[in-house]
Parts: structure tokens; sequence; C-alpha cells
């Protein structure tokens, strides 16, 4: 290859790959299986971030920021938010004249995912397997799994599992009705 296109693919591989790996904080894994006893794990940031999505009519992502954020001053930002281990996602699907919001939430960290589907296992509808798990609103599962939740914070031992399972109660919380 030549060297601007060893320049351009290393920069496009480094957006496909997520940053702990490109930073050599952990290895490429060549399964998809989630363990929650990895300590290195650490580059999801303990924080809830709540976006807005814009999809165009076709369904394709017109644009994602921050809920509340001024849009014409900040940048519009692209993708999953994907140092955040919680994320609020607010998509707005506009058809023709209408315009519809569809709020879910997205649990992004591997430790979060793995405790999650510990939790919720045989009471849930929604999809475990995929990265990131999709909640939509209303909620149910955290919801039906509140006992389940604190009892897991309560036992576990790893101290960014908890912050991150007291992050998960705290959205409870917050944003849904008691």
């Amino acid at each position: 290859m030549e060297p601007e296109s060893d320049n351009l693919y290393v920069v496009y591989k480094s957006k496909l790959e997520p940053n702990w790996v490109s930073q050599g904080l952990a290895e490429r894994s060549s399964t998809s299986e989630l363990r929650k006893d990895d300590d290195n794990e650490l580059p999801y940031r303990i924080q809830l971030e709540d976006v807005t999505q814009e999809n165009h009519p076709w369904g394709d992502i017109a644009a994602v920021y921050r809920t509340g954020e001024n849009v014409k001053q900040q940048r519009r930002r692209e993708s999953r938010f994907g140092d955040a281990a919680l994320v609020l996602r607010h998509i707005v699907v506009k058809k023709q004249m209408e315009e519809r919001v569809i709020s879910q939430l997205e649990i992004q960290s591997n430790s979060l995912r793995s405790a999650f589907i510990e939790i919720v296992s045989g009471l849930v509808n929604i999809n475990l397997h995929q990265d990131p798990i999709i909640i939509p609103d209303p909620y149910v599962e955290i919801y039906h799994c509140q006992r389940r939740i604190h009892e897991a914070i309560d036992t576990s031992k790893d101290k960014s599992l908890r912050d991150q399972l007291q992050l998960l109660q705290m959205f409870r919380e917050d944003y849904m009705a008691p």
C-alpha cells in the first residue's frame, strides 16, 4: 500500500475498534461472550447520557446530540456516545408532516450488560445478546427487576460494576414513576 492509503487505513481501522483496543488497554476479543469479571473493562464512563437522535424518513440517522443542547451552537454527534455505560436515547422519527419521539435505554458497558443478563434472566422480552442491550420505553424490564438490581448492588464485590448498577437504579428513580 502507498503511505497515504496506509494512513487512511489506520484512521478508518481505529474508528471500527473500541477505544480500549486501539489504545492498547485490552486485546481484541475473537468471541462475543461477555465477562463480568473483567477488571480492565473500564473504558466506559459511569454515566448516563441523555441524547436525542433524529432520523431521516427512510430510517438513516440524521443527527445525534445531547438532549437539551442547542444544536445550532454545538457540533452534532453521531453513533453511540460509546464511552457512557448507559445512554437514554430519544429518537425523533419524521414522516411527512408528523414527528414522533421514541425513547429507549441502551446498556453499553460489557460488565453491566453481563450483570443485567443475570439479573433479568427469565423475565424479559428483549434481546439480551445485542450490543448494546436496548430497553424500550416504558422500561418494563427495569421496573420488574428493581428488587434484583438492588440485591445485585448489595452483593457486588466489584466497585465499578456496583457503581454502574447504582446508575441503573438512579435511572429508575429519576425517569420512572414510583
